[in-house]
Protein backbone atom coordinates (compact mmCIF):
# COMPACT_ATOMS: atom_id res chain seq x y z
CA UNK A 1 0.00 0.00 0.00
CA UNK A 2 1.56 3.25 -1.13
CA UNK A 3 1.35 6.30 1.07
CA UNK A 4 3.54 9.09 -0.25
CA UNK A 5 3.54 12.02 2.14
CA UNK A 6 5.17 15.01 0.49
CA UNK A 7 6.22 18.22 2.17
CA UNK A 8 7.79 20.53 -0.38
CA UNK A 9 9.92 18.14 -2.41
CA UNK A 10 10.92 15.60 0.24
CA UNK A 11 9.27 12.18 0.37
CA UNK A 12 8.88 11.15 3.99
CA UNK A 13 7.91 7.57 3.23
CA UNK A 14 6.62 5.35 0.45
CA UNK A 15 4.59 2.78 2.42
CA UNK A 16 2.20 2.81 5.35
CA UNK A 17 3.76 1.09 8.39
CA UNK A 18 1.88 -1.72 10.06
CA UNK A 19 2.86 -4.57 12.34
CA UNK A 20 0.60 -7.62 12.11
CA UNK A 21 2.42 -10.23 14.21
CA UNK A 22 0.82 -11.56 17.40
CA UNK A 23 3.14 -11.74 20.39
CA UNK A 24 3.21 -14.94 22.45
CA UNK A 25 5.74 -13.89 25.06
CA UNK A 26 3.91 -12.35 28.07
CA UNK A 27 6.40 -9.48 28.30
CA UNK A 28 6.08 -8.69 24.60
CA UNK A 29 2.28 -8.92 24.89
CA UNK A 30 2.26 -6.39 27.72
CA UNK A 31 4.59 -4.01 25.89
CA UNK A 32 2.73 -4.21 22.58
CA UNK A 33 -0.56 -3.47 24.36
CA UNK A 34 0.97 -0.43 26.06
CA UNK A 35 2.49 0.80 22.79
CA UNK A 36 -0.93 0.58 21.13
CA UNK A 37 -2.38 2.98 23.71
CA UNK A 38 0.68 5.20 24.06
CA UNK A 39 0.66 8.81 22.84
CA UNK A 40 4.11 9.43 21.40
CA UNK A 41 3.57 13.18 21.25
CA UNK A 42 3.45 13.21 25.06
CA UNK A 43 6.47 10.96 25.55
CA UNK A 44 8.85 12.94 27.77
CA UNK A 45 11.94 11.05 26.61
CA UNK A 46 11.23 11.65 22.92
CA UNK A 47 10.21 15.28 23.44
CA UNK A 48 13.36 16.06 25.40
CA UNK A 49 15.59 14.57 22.71
CA UNK A 50 13.54 16.20 19.96
CA UNK A 51 13.44 19.77 21.24
CA UNK A 52 16.86 19.86 22.92
CA UNK A 53 18.73 17.70 20.43
CA UNK A 54 20.51 14.51 21.30
CA UNK A 55 23.56 12.34 20.74
CA UNK A 56 23.20 8.83 19.37
CA UNK A 57 25.95 6.71 20.88
CA UNK A 58 26.80 4.03 18.32
CA UNK A 59 29.37 2.42 20.59
CA UNK A 60 32.48 3.23 18.60
CA UNK A 61 31.22 6.56 17.24
CA UNK A 62 28.65 9.25 17.99
CA UNK A 63 25.95 10.83 15.87
CA UNK A 64 24.58 14.25 16.79
CA UNK A 65 20.91 14.97 16.15
CA UNK A 66 20.01 18.64 15.85
CA UNK A 67 17.18 20.14 17.86
CA UNK A 68 13.81 20.36 16.11
CA UNK A 69 11.15 22.89 16.97
CA UNK A 70 8.36 21.53 14.79
CA UNK A 71 5.87 19.03 16.15
CA UNK A 72 6.13 15.33 15.44
CA UNK A 73 4.53 14.38 12.15
CA UNK A 74 1.81 11.74 12.06
CA UNK A 75 3.97 9.69 9.70
CA UNK A 76 6.87 9.65 12.17
CA UNK A 77 4.55 8.79 15.05
CA UNK A 78 3.12 5.85 13.12
CA UNK A 79 6.60 4.64 12.19
CA UNK A 80 7.77 4.94 15.79
CA UNK A 81 4.76 3.00 17.05
CA UNK A 82 5.09 0.11 14.61
CA UNK A 83 8.89 -0.01 14.90
CA UNK A 84 8.70 -0.14 18.68
CA UNK A 85 6.19 -2.99 18.45
CA UNK A 86 8.59 -4.93 16.26
CA UNK A 87 11.47 -4.22 18.64
CA UNK A 88 9.69 -5.55 21.73
CA UNK A 89 8.35 -8.49 19.71
CA UNK A 90 11.83 -9.57 18.56
CA UNK A 91 13.74 -8.73 21.75
CA UNK A 92 15.35 -11.46 23.83
CA UNK A 93 14.08 -11.78 27.39
CA UNK A 94 16.52 -14.44 28.63
CA UNK A 95 17.79 -12.94 31.91
CA UNK A 96 21.12 -14.77 32.20
CA UNK A 97 22.11 -14.66 28.54
CA UNK A 98 24.55 -12.22 26.96
CA UNK A 99 21.79 -10.89 24.71
CA UNK A 100 19.21 -9.71 27.24
CA UNK A 101 16.91 -7.15 25.56
CA UNK A 102 18.82 -7.51 22.28
CA UNK A 103 16.96 -7.60 18.98
CA UNK A 104 18.47 -10.42 16.95
CA UNK A 105 17.45 -8.99 13.62
CA UNK A 106 18.87 -6.69 10.97
CA UNK A 107 17.34 -3.30 10.30
CA UNK A 108 16.33 -4.48 6.84
CA UNK A 109 14.39 -7.42 8.29
CA UNK A 110 12.90 -5.10 10.90
CA UNK A 111 11.77 -2.71 8.16
CA UNK A 112 10.24 -5.58 6.22
CA UNK A 113 8.34 -6.65 9.33
CA UNK A 114 6.73 -3.21 9.65
CA UNK A 115 6.15 -2.80 5.90
CA UNK A 116 8.77 -0.09 5.46
CA UNK A 117 11.08 -1.86 3.01
CA UNK A 118 10.63 0.00 -0.27
CA UNK A 119 12.33 -1.35 -3.39
CA UNK A 120 12.55 1.16 -6.21
CA UNK A 121 12.71 0.26 -9.87
CA UNK A 122 15.95 -0.39 -11.77
CA UNK A 123 17.99 2.68 -12.65
CA UNK A 124 21.32 3.38 -14.30
CA UNK A 125 23.00 3.39 -10.89
CA UNK A 126 21.04 0.50 -9.36
CA UNK A 127 20.45 -2.24 -11.92
CA UNK A 128 18.28 -4.33 -9.62
CA UNK A 129 16.57 -1.46 -7.87
CA UNK A 130 17.38 0.17 -4.56
CA UNK A 131 16.19 -0.98 -1.15
CA UNK A 132 15.14 1.91 1.04
CA UNK A 133 14.16 1.74 4.71
CA UNK A 134 15.22 5.19 5.90
CA UNK A 135 12.03 5.78 7.96
CA UNK A 136 12.97 2.88 10.24
CA UNK A 137 16.58 4.06 10.52
CA UNK A 138 15.44 7.57 11.44
CA UNK A 139 12.97 6.17 13.96
CA UNK A 140 15.75 4.12 15.58
CA UNK A 141 17.94 7.21 15.76
CA UNK A 142 15.17 9.13 17.51
CA UNK A 143 14.64 6.29 19.97
CA UNK A 144 18.38 6.03 20.61
CA UNK A 145 18.73 9.78 21.18
CA UNK A 146 15.87 9.54 23.68
CA UNK A 147 17.61 6.66 25.47
CA UNK A 148 14.84 4.16 24.73
CA UNK A 149 17.06 1.91 22.63
CA UNK A 150 20.81 1.42 22.42
CA UNK A 151 22.61 1.03 19.11
CA UNK A 152 26.09 -0.24 18.37
CA UNK A 153 27.72 -0.19 14.98
CA UNK A 154 31.33 -0.89 14.13
CA UNK A 155 33.33 -0.51 10.93
CA UNK A 156 35.03 -3.69 9.76
CA UNK A 157 38.46 -3.10 8.25
CA UNK A 158 38.41 -6.65 6.90
CA UNK A 159 35.11 -6.23 5.06
CA UNK A 160 35.68 -2.51 4.37
CA UNK A 161 32.13 -1.72 5.41
CA UNK A 162 30.02 -1.31 8.51
CA UNK A 163 28.99 -4.44 10.33
CA UNK A 164 25.37 -5.17 11.12
CA UNK A 165 23.98 -2.85 13.76
CA UNK A 166 23.18 -4.27 17.19
CA UNK A 167 19.99 -3.00 18.82
CA UNK A 168 19.01 -3.22 22.49
CA UNK A 169 15.91 -1.91 24.22
CA UNK A 170 16.65 -0.12 27.50
CA UNK A 171 14.77 -0.10 30.83
CA UNK A 172 13.81 3.51 30.06
CA UNK A 173 11.49 2.17 27.38
CA UNK A 174 9.46 0.41 30.07
CA UNK A 175 9.39 3.59 32.14
CA UNK A 176 8.20 5.67 29.18
CA UNK A 177 5.30 3.24 28.70
CA UNK A 178 4.36 3.41 32.38
CA UNK A 179 5.49 -0.12 33.25
CA UNK A 180 7.17 -0.75 36.58
CA UNK A 181 10.60 -2.35 36.47
CA UNK A 182 9.55 -4.85 39.14
CA UNK A 183 6.73 -6.04 36.90
CA UNK A 184 9.14 -6.63 34.01
CA UNK A 185 11.59 -8.41 36.29
CA UNK A 186 8.85 -10.65 37.65
CA UNK A 187 7.71 -11.58 34.15
CA UNK A 188 11.28 -12.21 33.00
CA UNK A 189 12.03 -14.53 35.91
CA UNK A 190 8.73 -16.34 35.42
CA UNK A 191 9.49 -16.83 31.72
CA UNK A 192 13.01 -18.00 32.60
CA UNK A 193 11.64 -20.71 34.89
CA UNK A 194 9.35 -21.85 32.10
CA UNK A 195 12.26 -21.95 29.60
CA UNK A 196 14.49 -23.93 31.97
CA UNK A 197 11.67 -26.38 32.55
CA UNK A 198 11.46 -26.88 28.79
CA UNK A 199 15.19 -27.57 28.50
CA UNK A 200 16.70 -24.15 27.74
CA UNK A 201 20.44 -23.98 28.51
CA UNK A 202 21.74 -20.41 28.78
CA UNK A 203 25.42 -21.43 28.62
CA UNK A 204 24.85 -23.38 25.44
CA UNK A 205 22.99 -20.43 23.95
CA UNK A 206 25.84 -18.04 24.79
CA UNK A 207 28.39 -20.39 23.22
CA UNK A 208 26.34 -20.66 20.04
CA UNK A 209 26.10 -16.87 19.78
CA UNK A 210 29.84 -16.51 20.34
CA UNK A 211 30.69 -19.08 17.64
CA UNK A 212 28.20 -17.48 15.28
CA UNK A 213 29.89 -14.10 15.71
CA UNK A 214 33.32 -15.64 15.17
CA UNK A 215 32.32 -17.40 11.97
CA UNK A 216 30.56 -14.41 10.42
CA UNK A 217 32.64 -11.26 10.00
CA UNK A 218 29.50 -9.18 9.43
CA UNK A 219 28.40 -9.80 13.04
CA UNK A 220 29.93 -7.65 15.74
CA UNK A 221 31.68 -9.71 18.37
CA UNK A 222 33.43 -7.06 20.47
CA UNK A 223 31.41 -4.87 22.79
CA UNK A 224 32.13 -1.18 23.18
CA UNK A 225 32.73 0.28 26.64
CA UNK A 226 29.26 1.79 26.70
CA UNK A 227 27.68 -1.56 25.77
CA UNK A 228 29.67 -3.36 28.47
CA UNK A 229 28.46 -0.82 31.01
CA UNK A 230 24.90 -1.24 29.74
CA UNK A 231 25.07 -5.04 30.08
CA UNK A 232 26.50 -4.71 33.59
CA UNK A 233 23.60 -2.43 34.47
CA UNK A 234 21.06 -4.92 33.14
CA UNK A 235 22.76 -7.72 35.04
CA UNK A 236 22.60 -5.72 38.26
CA UNK A 237 18.99 -4.62 37.79
CA UNK A 238 17.37 -7.75 36.38
CA UNK A 239 19.57 -10.73 37.30
CA UNK A 240 20.55 -9.97 40.90
CA UNK A 241 17.79 -10.61 43.49
CA UNK A 242 16.39 -7.49 45.15
CA UNK A 243 17.55 -8.34 48.67
CA UNK A 244 21.14 -9.03 47.54
CA UNK A 245 21.22 -5.87 45.42
CA UNK A 246 19.93 -3.74 48.30
CA UNK A 247 22.53 -5.24 50.63
CA UNK A 248 25.23 -4.61 48.03
CA UNK A 249 24.16 -0.98 47.67
CA UNK A 250 24.17 -0.49 51.44
CA UNK A 251 27.65 -1.98 51.80
CA UNK A 252 28.94 0.15 48.92
CA UNK A 253 27.49 3.32 50.42
CA UNK A 254 28.99 2.49 53.83
CA UNK A 255 32.42 1.91 52.30
CA UNK A 256 32.25 5.21 50.42
CA UNK A 257 31.12 7.02 53.55
CA UNK A 258 33.96 5.52 55.57
CA UNK A 259 36.52 6.40 52.91
CA UNK A 260 35.21 9.95 52.82
CA UNK A 261 35.51 10.25 56.61
CA UNK A 262 39.05 8.89 56.58
CA UNK A 263 39.99 11.23 53.75
CA UNK A 264 38.60 14.25 55.57
CA UNK A 265 40.49 13.35 58.75
CA UNK A 266 43.83 13.14 56.96
CA UNK A 267 45.44 16.48 56.28
CA UNK A 268 47.04 17.03 52.89
CA UNK A 269 50.70 16.15 53.04
CA UNK A 270 50.35 14.23 56.33
CA UNK A 271 51.42 10.98 54.66
CA UNK A 272 55.17 10.53 55.39
CA UNK A 273 55.77 8.88 52.04
CA UNK A 274 54.29 11.86 50.18
CA UNK A 275 56.31 14.28 52.30
CA UNK A 276 59.50 12.35 51.56
CA UNK A 277 58.81 12.23 47.81
CA UNK A 278 58.13 15.97 47.71
CA UNK A 279 61.29 16.65 49.66
CA UNK A 280 63.35 14.54 47.24
CA UNK A 281 61.97 16.54 44.31
CA UNK A 282 62.41 19.87 46.08
CA UNK A 283 66.03 19.22 47.06
CA UNK A 284 66.81 17.48 43.76
CA UNK A 285 68.26 14.46 45.55
CA UNK A 286 69.86 11.91 43.20
CA UNK A 287 68.75 8.29 43.26
CA UNK A 288 72.07 6.97 44.58
CA UNK A 289 71.80 9.28 47.60
CA UNK A 290 68.34 7.91 48.42
CA UNK A 291 69.75 4.40 48.07
CA UNK A 292 72.56 5.24 50.54
CA UNK A 293 70.07 6.54 53.08
CA UNK A 294 67.96 3.40 52.74
CA UNK A 295 71.03 1.21 53.23
CA UNK A 296 72.01 3.17 56.35
CA UNK A 297 68.56 2.65 57.84
CA UNK A 298 68.71 -1.03 56.96
CA UNK A 299 72.01 -1.45 58.80
CA UNK A 300 71.42 0.83 61.79
CA UNK A 301 67.69 0.20 62.29
CA UNK A 302 66.92 -3.31 61.05
CA UNK A 303 63.83 -3.53 63.24
CA UNK A 304 62.00 -0.78 61.30
CA UNK A 305 59.75 -2.20 58.62
CA UNK A 306 60.45 -0.90 55.15
CA UNK A 307 57.84 1.44 53.60
CA UNK A 308 56.16 1.97 56.97
CA UNK A 309 55.42 5.50 58.28
CA UNK A 310 58.32 5.39 60.83
CA UNK A 311 60.63 4.29 58.01
CA UNK A 312 59.78 7.34 55.90
CA UNK A 313 59.93 9.65 58.92
CA UNK A 314 63.47 8.47 59.57
CA UNK A 315 64.32 8.96 55.89
CA UNK A 316 63.01 12.53 56.07
CA UNK A 317 65.15 13.23 59.15
CA UNK A 318 68.31 11.83 57.55
CA UNK A 319 67.64 13.68 54.31
CA UNK A 320 67.22 17.00 56.09
CA UNK A 321 70.40 16.42 58.11
CA UNK A 322 72.39 15.63 54.97
CA UNK A 323 71.29 18.90 53.34
CA UNK A 324 71.94 21.25 56.22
Amino acid sequence: MSDTAITGRSVHRHLTPHFDFKAKNPIAKLLVARIEMHDFKLNTFLNKARYAGGIVNLGFSNLVLAARTNRMRIEREQTLRETMKALVYCASYKPYSDSLFEIKMSIKALAKMVNQLHISGPTAKYRHGRENYNPVINALKDLAAAGLVMLQQNYSVKLKRYQSMRIFITPELFTSLGINKKTVKKLINSQNKHDIKNGFDVNKSNRIEHLRAQNNAAIQEHDSHSLKAFKARLKNEFNVPDDIREMKEKVTSLIKKKQKEVGSEQKPGANPQQVFNRLVVKLNVPAFKVYELEENIKQEHPYIEKASPPYYELLITLLKESHL
